[in-house]
């Protein structure tokens, strides 16, 4: 007998992994079949021509969502297209369809690429793990804000029903004041809601801080930001790439009922590499290592002794930064313990960590500035800690007493001090923690080694820009009872 020809979908799905590459088949499978692919190729302007871009690779007819999805030119698949295109309030005089075609395969190939270069990098972890990092839905979700083109976010205008309130009803806008550093970046991703306005001076950012709603007033230095948010009066979300924002007037932007994101998490990568960097600096004496290059001088021995493995260290501050330094501590086989409010494994409460200083080798300073924690370490602290003990500050310098510390450093009370936060900041050129051997000043440099700052940031902005309009909770939304 014969076998049975096979169905006519089991021949489009042999046909296509013959085709297409496994990244590429994952992503067909997860658009086609699941409801996180349904709503994408619902809601994302180029979702539905990817898989245009895959039948064309795999020269396979098929229609779905009522849309059909092939290979040539034939009048009825430009009917098809043409009718959803319609459907969806897509002007095609406006933005031809073969934009949108060949913005669909831009999106495919960067979807399609982030998977391959993971399957290569989890190749050998569980299935579990291994879907986790290549989930197409997952990537999606990752690179679809920093995917968008100029066309896609007009398309994303009209998909989302702009055109629907007419061409001569007016809009109302939102007026949001940004530092024009962001304009190349983040113009042609704003909403067509948005009235941005830029500021290249103090002066300007003053002269449009009186009519922002919204504001992103960030400079180095913080009078002038504390003036502009004077000034805005008729704020209301005011946001800011810092984490700590102790330096602005929380009393007022509290009294105003302003809403106020900060930039936690968005350097806590970056910082945490750096406390691991510090640590290991102190550890095997790097600092003298690169001193005998700049000599010349071959040394014969390590000038420093100290391995990370099976050190204790005590962790204050478990927020985004703690968290990842207790990652990355974690492989280095060090004992980390936690001080956090609530119980749990090697964890202690706010009143108990002082009275155990003396048993742990590192001290990881990560909290945030405010009224508790200013001054947390100082005499008393610094005698109780073991005299092998070392300091990594990443948190303020206002946690630390510098005087009390640079006397115990001065008399080997304690062993070094890795301190990338100092006070005042800048440290003044004649301050003498400068000239103490076992003091490493990094001059605030933690949360800048790296290039990815502001585009995580403006992610996070336009993310937070579009829960705003629709008045859904900002993230992170900042206490301002607490301050942070």
């Amino acid at each position: 007998m014969r076998p049975e020809k096979p169905q006519k979908s089991v021949r489009r799905a042999k046909q296509l992994r013959r085709t297409l590459s496994k990244p590429e088949y994952l992503l067909w499978q997860i658009l086609r079949t699941s409801p996180g692919g349904h709503k994408f190729r619902k809601q994302h302007p180029a979702g539905p021509f990817i898989l245009d871009f895959f039948c064309a690779k795999a020269n396979l007819a098929i229609e779905i969502d009522g849309y059909a999805h092939d290979t040539d030119d034939r009048p009825e698949r430009d009917a098809a297209r043409d009718a959803w295109l319609a459907a969806h309030k897509i002007d095609t005089m406006r933005i031809p369809a073969v934009d949108v075609m060949r913005d669909a395969v831009e999106t495919a190939d960067r979807i399609v690429a982030v998977i391959e270069e993971r399957l290569t990098h989890f190749r050998k972890a569980p299935p579990s793990a291994l879907w986790a990092a290549t989930s197409p839905m997952q990537v999606i979700g990752e690179i679809e804000l920093s995917a968008y083109s100029p066309y896609r976010l007009a398309m994303g205008r009209w998909h989302r029903g702009a055109m629907s309130e007419g061409p001569n009803r007016e809009r109302k806008m939102t007026t949001v004041v940004l530092t024009a550093l962001l304009k190349p970046m983040i113009t042609p991703l704003l909403p067509d809601w948005v009235d941005a306005r830029f500021y290249a001076s103090v002066e300007e950012m003053h002269a449009l801080a009186p009519e922002a709603e919204i504001g992103w007033f960030d400079m180095d230095y913080t009078p002038p930001m504390v003036e502009a948010i004077k000034r805005a009066e008729k704020l209301k979300w005011l946001n800011s790439i810092y984490a700590g924002l102790d330096h602005l007037p929380l009393d007022l932007l509290k009294e105003r009922k302003v809403q106020v994101t900060n930039g936690v998490g968005i350097n806590a990568i970056t910082i945490a590499e750096y406390v691991v960097m510090g640590m290991l600096t102190m550890a095997k004496g790097y600092r003298q290592v690169v001193r005998a290059q700049d000599r010349h001088e071959w040394l014969l021995d390590s000038p420093g002794k100290v391995e990370l493995y099976g050190s204790k260290a005590l962790l204050l501050g478990y927020g985004a930064i703690g968290k990842l330094v207790e990652e990355r501590l974690k492989p280095f086989n060090v004992d980390v313990t936690v001080v956090r409010r609530t119980p749990g494994p090697n964890t202690l409460g706010p009143d108990d960590w002082r009275a155990r200083l003396v048993e742990f080798d590192w001290i990881v300073l990560a909290v945030p500035a405010t009224p508790e924690t200013d001054g947390m370490i100082g005499a008393d602290e610094l005698a109780a800690m073991k005299t092998s003990a070392r300091i990594v500050n990443v948190a303020r310098g206002s946690v630390i007493d510098q005087q009390a510390l640079m006397t115990a450093l001065n008399e080997k009370k304690i062993a070094e001090a890795f301190l990338d936060v100092t006070e005042p900041e800048p440290l003044p050129s004649d301050d003498p923690l400068w000239t103490l051997d076992n003091a490493h000043v990094t001059m605030h440099l933690s949360g800048r080694a790296q290039d990815k700052m502001f585009a995580r940031a403006v992610e996070r902005f336009l993310k937070n820009l579009h829960r705003y309009h629709a008045g859904q909770p900002l993230e992170p939304l900042v206490d301002l009872n607490l301050g942070y």
